[in-house]
Protein backbone atom coordinates (compact mmCIF):
# COMPACT_ATOMS: atom_id res chain seq x y z
CA UNK A 1 0.00 0.00 0.00
CA UNK A 2 1.24 3.46 -0.98
CA UNK A 3 -0.44 5.25 1.71
CA UNK A 4 -1.00 7.81 -0.84
CA UNK A 5 -4.77 9.61 -1.07
CA UNK A 6 -6.77 10.49 -4.29
CA UNK A 7 -9.49 12.87 -4.16
CA UNK A 8 -11.55 9.79 -5.49
CA UNK A 9 -15.26 8.57 -3.72
CA UNK A 10 -16.37 5.21 -4.11
CA UNK A 11 -19.70 3.97 -3.65
CA UNK A 12 -20.70 0.86 -2.79
CA UNK A 13 -24.34 -0.75 -2.87
CA UNK A 14 -25.30 -3.17 -0.38
CA UNK A 15 -28.33 -5.29 0.49
CA UNK A 16 -27.69 -8.62 2.71
CA UNK A 17 -24.18 -8.38 1.64
CA UNK A 18 -22.34 -9.36 4.47
CA UNK A 19 -20.86 -12.20 3.54
CA UNK A 20 -19.03 -10.87 0.66
CA UNK A 21 -18.70 -7.03 1.60
CA UNK A 22 -15.91 -7.57 3.95
CA UNK A 23 -13.59 -8.66 0.56
CA UNK A 24 -14.97 -6.05 -1.29
CA UNK A 25 -13.97 -3.18 1.00
CA UNK A 26 -10.77 -4.47 1.23
CA UNK A 27 -10.17 -4.38 -2.31
CA UNK A 28 -10.29 -1.14 -1.79
CA UNK A 29 -8.23 0.07 0.78
CA UNK A 30 -5.92 -2.46 -0.73
CA UNK A 31 -5.32 -0.03 -3.87
CA UNK A 32 -1.94 1.57 -4.96
CA UNK A 33 -3.45 5.11 -4.75
CA UNK A 34 -6.12 5.00 -2.04
CA UNK A 35 -9.82 6.36 -1.80
CA UNK A 36 -10.05 9.32 0.17
CA UNK A 37 -13.82 8.36 0.62
CA UNK A 38 -15.99 5.10 0.79
CA UNK A 39 -19.61 5.04 1.10
CA UNK A 40 -21.12 1.63 1.78
CA UNK A 41 -25.18 2.58 1.26
CA UNK A 42 -27.26 0.07 3.33
CA UNK A 43 -30.13 -0.78 0.89
CA UNK A 44 -32.78 -1.86 4.01
CA UNK A 45 -30.42 -5.00 4.82
CA UNK A 46 -31.66 -7.34 7.37
CA UNK A 47 -28.33 -9.27 8.06
CA UNK A 48 -25.31 -7.97 9.51
CA UNK A 49 -24.27 -5.87 6.25
CA UNK A 50 -24.47 -2.57 8.68
CA UNK A 51 -22.31 -4.11 11.78
CA UNK A 52 -19.63 -5.45 9.10
CA UNK A 53 -19.51 -1.69 7.20
CA UNK A 54 -18.84 -0.14 10.97
CA UNK A 55 -15.86 -2.48 11.37
CA UNK A 56 -14.04 -0.95 8.75
CA UNK A 57 -12.10 2.11 9.86
CA UNK A 58 -12.63 5.39 7.29
CA UNK A 59 -16.17 3.75 5.73
CA UNK A 60 -19.18 6.06 6.05
CA UNK A 61 -22.08 3.68 6.13
CA UNK A 62 -25.94 4.91 4.75
CA UNK A 63 -28.51 3.08 5.50
CA UNK A 64 -32.01 3.88 3.55
CA UNK A 65 -35.31 1.40 2.90
CA UNK A 66 -35.00 -1.29 0.76
CA UNK A 67 -35.61 0.77 -2.38
CA UNK A 68 -33.28 -0.78 -4.98
CA UNK A 69 -29.44 -0.82 -6.06
CA UNK A 70 -29.95 2.18 -8.39
CA UNK A 71 -31.45 4.31 -5.81
CA UNK A 72 -28.39 3.29 -3.47
CA UNK A 73 -25.60 4.15 -5.95
CA UNK A 74 -27.52 7.65 -6.22
CA UNK A 75 -27.61 8.14 -2.64
CA UNK A 76 -24.16 7.26 -2.46
CA UNK A 77 -23.61 9.86 -5.72
CA UNK A 78 -25.16 12.55 -3.75
CA UNK A 79 -23.44 12.02 -0.50
CA UNK A 80 -19.86 11.91 -2.43
CA UNK A 81 -17.95 15.07 -2.19
CA UNK A 82 -14.58 14.08 -4.41
CA UNK A 83 -13.03 14.87 -7.73
CA UNK A 84 -13.66 11.52 -9.13
CA UNK A 85 -16.91 8.69 -8.43
CA UNK A 86 -16.56 4.91 -8.81
CA UNK A 87 -18.94 2.30 -8.04
CA UNK A 88 -18.15 -1.34 -6.75
CA UNK A 89 -21.15 -3.65 -6.24
CA UNK A 90 -20.37 -5.48 -3.11
CA UNK A 91 -19.71 -8.99 -4.30
CA UNK A 92 -17.12 -8.04 -7.06
CA UNK A 93 -13.59 -6.37 -5.90
CA UNK A 94 -11.35 -4.55 -7.61
CA UNK A 95 -7.81 -5.47 -8.93
CA UNK A 96 -4.79 -3.26 -6.87
CA UNK A 97 -4.43 -1.11 -9.63
CA UNK A 98 -7.73 -0.15 -10.65
CA UNK A 99 -7.39 3.96 -9.47
CA UNK A 100 -4.04 4.20 -10.21
CA UNK A 101 -4.58 3.62 -13.90
CA UNK A 102 -7.49 5.20 -14.24
CA UNK A 103 -6.36 8.50 -12.35
CA UNK A 104 -3.06 8.44 -14.91
CA UNK A 105 -5.89 8.74 -17.74
CA UNK A 106 -7.47 11.86 -16.11
CA UNK A 107 -3.55 13.20 -15.67
CA UNK A 108 -2.64 12.70 -19.23
CA UNK A 109 -6.20 13.92 -20.58
CA UNK A 110 -8.10 16.74 -18.30
CA UNK A 111 -10.87 17.01 -20.81
CA UNK A 112 -11.68 13.10 -20.32
CA UNK A 113 -14.84 12.70 -18.68
CA UNK A 114 -14.88 8.83 -17.50
CA UNK A 115 -12.26 6.17 -17.74
CA UNK A 116 -13.50 2.77 -18.16
CA UNK A 117 -11.51 -1.22 -18.22
CA UNK A 118 -11.70 -4.36 -18.62
CA UNK A 119 -14.00 -6.83 -16.33
CA UNK A 120 -13.27 -10.58 -15.89
CA UNK A 121 -15.90 -12.82 -14.09
CA UNK A 122 -14.70 -15.51 -11.48
CA UNK A 123 -15.58 -17.38 -8.66
CA UNK A 124 -14.59 -18.71 -5.89
CA UNK A 125 -13.59 -22.82 -5.44
CA UNK A 126 -14.59 -24.66 -1.90
CA UNK A 127 -11.41 -24.02 -1.00
CA UNK A 128 -11.31 -20.45 -1.20
CA UNK A 129 -9.35 -20.61 -4.79
CA UNK A 130 -9.84 -17.94 -7.11
CA UNK A 131 -11.20 -19.29 -10.77
CA UNK A 132 -11.54 -17.51 -13.70
CA UNK A 133 -14.26 -18.12 -15.47
CA UNK A 134 -13.85 -15.06 -18.46
CA UNK A 135 -10.83 -13.57 -20.19
CA UNK A 136 -10.74 -9.77 -19.35
CA UNK A 137 -13.48 -8.28 -21.49
CA UNK A 138 -15.27 -4.72 -21.62
CA UNK A 139 -18.22 -4.32 -20.14
CA UNK A 140 -20.80 -1.12 -18.70
CA UNK A 141 -21.11 -2.40 -15.50
CA UNK A 142 -20.93 0.57 -12.94
CA UNK A 143 -18.05 -1.38 -11.36
CA UNK A 144 -15.30 -0.39 -14.38
CA UNK A 145 -15.95 3.22 -14.34
CA UNK A 146 -13.92 6.50 -12.98
CA UNK A 147 -16.30 9.42 -13.83
CA UNK A 148 -15.65 13.30 -13.10
CA UNK A 149 -18.65 13.38 -9.99
CA UNK A 150 -19.45 16.85 -12.00
CA UNK A 151 -19.87 15.08 -15.24
CA UNK A 152 -22.02 11.98 -13.17
CA UNK A 153 -24.36 14.63 -12.02
CA UNK A 154 -24.38 16.15 -15.78
CA UNK A 155 -25.97 12.71 -17.03
CA UNK A 156 -28.14 12.35 -14.35
CA UNK A 157 -29.12 9.75 -11.88
CA UNK A 158 -29.12 5.61 -12.63
CA UNK A 159 -33.01 5.07 -13.38
CA UNK A 160 -35.06 4.18 -10.31
CA UNK A 161 -38.07 3.04 -13.11
CA UNK A 162 -36.47 0.22 -14.82
CA UNK A 163 -35.88 -3.89 -12.81
CA UNK A 164 -33.33 -4.32 -15.03
CA UNK A 165 -30.43 -3.14 -17.75
CA UNK A 166 -30.43 0.58 -15.95
CA UNK A 167 -26.28 0.31 -16.40
CA UNK A 168 -27.15 0.29 -20.63
CA UNK A 169 -29.63 2.97 -19.94
CA UNK A 170 -27.45 5.30 -17.98
CA UNK A 171 -24.42 4.46 -20.44
CA UNK A 172 -27.03 5.24 -23.20
CA UNK A 173 -27.61 9.29 -21.75
CA UNK A 174 -23.73 9.45 -20.68
CA UNK A 175 -23.08 8.86 -24.12
CA UNK A 176 -25.62 11.02 -25.78
CA UNK A 177 -24.67 13.99 -23.46
CA UNK A 178 -21.25 14.34 -24.81
CA UNK A 179 -19.26 13.02 -22.44
CA UNK A 180 -16.00 12.19 -23.42
CA UNK A 181 -14.80 8.03 -22.23
CA UNK A 182 -11.58 6.51 -22.45
CA UNK A 183 -10.78 2.94 -21.97
CA UNK A 184 -7.71 1.71 -20.84
CA UNK A 185 -6.58 -2.38 -21.67
CA UNK A 186 -6.11 -3.30 -17.78
CA UNK A 187 -8.25 -5.51 -15.55
CA UNK A 188 -10.11 -2.98 -13.48
CA UNK A 189 -12.76 -4.67 -12.06
CA UNK A 190 -12.99 -8.87 -10.95
CA UNK A 191 -16.98 -9.75 -11.10
CA UNK A 192 -17.92 -12.90 -8.84
CA UNK A 193 -20.09 -15.20 -9.91
CA UNK A 194 -22.24 -16.88 -7.04
CA UNK A 195 -25.73 -18.77 -6.75
CA UNK A 196 -27.55 -14.79 -5.80
CA UNK A 197 -26.24 -13.06 -8.76
CA UNK A 198 -29.48 -11.09 -10.15
CA UNK A 199 -28.42 -10.69 -13.87
CA UNK A 200 -28.15 -14.86 -13.95
CA UNK A 201 -32.67 -15.04 -14.44
CA UNK A 202 -31.67 -15.36 -18.03
CA UNK A 203 -35.48 -15.40 -18.71
CA UNK A 204 -36.32 -12.68 -16.77
CA UNK A 205 -33.03 -10.56 -17.71
CA UNK A 206 -33.96 -10.57 -21.68
CA UNK A 207 -36.98 -9.05 -21.19
CA UNK A 208 -35.74 -6.65 -18.67
CA UNK A 209 -32.59 -5.62 -21.18
CA UNK A 210 -35.18 -4.89 -23.91
CA UNK A 211 -37.38 -2.31 -21.45
CA UNK A 212 -34.27 -0.64 -20.93
CA UNK A 213 -33.78 -0.56 -24.71
CA UNK A 214 -37.26 0.93 -25.29
CA UNK A 215 -36.60 3.62 -22.34
CA UNK A 216 -33.62 4.44 -24.24
CA UNK A 217 -35.26 4.63 -28.06
CA UNK A 218 -38.57 6.63 -26.23
CA UNK A 219 -36.24 8.86 -24.82
CA UNK A 220 -34.00 9.41 -27.49
CA UNK A 221 -37.13 10.00 -29.74
CA UNK A 222 -38.89 12.63 -26.91
CA UNK A 223 -36.05 14.38 -26.16
CA UNK A 224 -36.96 13.71 -22.50
CA UNK A 225 -35.12 11.96 -19.31
CA UNK A 226 -35.75 8.33 -18.16
CA UNK A 227 -34.79 9.18 -14.83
Amino acid sequence: MSGLLAPVSVVIPVRNGATFLPEALRSVQAQTILPRQIIVVDDGSTDATAAVASDFFGVDCIQQPPLGVSAARNTGAEYATETYLCFLDADDIWPRTKTERQLACFARDPSIDIVTGLMRNFRRSNEGETLFLTEPVSANLPGVLMIRREAFHRVGPYSTELAYGENLEWWARALDSGSLVTSIDELVLMRRIHDNNTSRDTDNSTRRYLHALRAITRRRRTGSASH
